[in-house]
């Protein structure tokens, strides 16, 4: 069912969180790139495979990817709502400055930040 929904909406790019497998499976017509991290809690970006990546970059425990498609930079962030604030602090002061440390002209960014987790946090 995924494969048919890849292929129905003739996808450029998706970009998918809390993956905890080291490679994604292989299927025709994509490619996959999977950044699982030391927590085995990662990010993973499908891509079609006529698509040309190159220079990819990945945060060492898993909440971010990134890599150029010509003149693109595409980036994937993702901090899960179950680690502690000290730890998405974390994510954003050291990962997050990590993979965003060249900013083009042309980027695009998709992610799940969880920063405002309750009336408290906003």
């Amino acid at each position: 069912m995924f494969k048919r929904f890849l292929y129905l909406q003739d996808t450029d790019f998706l970009l998918m969180q809390e993956v905890t497998i080291p490679e994604f499976p292989a299927f025709a017509g994509c490619k996959a790139y999977v950044n699982a991290g030391t927590n085995q809690n990662g990010t993973v970006a499908i891509f079609h495979d006529t698509m040309r990546s190159e220079k990819w970059t990945r945060c060492p425990r898993g909440g971010g990817i990134a890599a150029w498609f010509g003149f693109l930079y595409l980036v994937k962030i993702y901090t899960s709502s179950g680690n502690s604030r000290s730890v998405r602090e974390l994510f954003c002061n050291e990962g997050l400055t990590y993979i965003l440390r060249i900013v083009p002209q042309h980027f695009i960014t998709g992610g799940d930040f969880k920063c405002v987790l309750d009336s408290t946090g906003a």
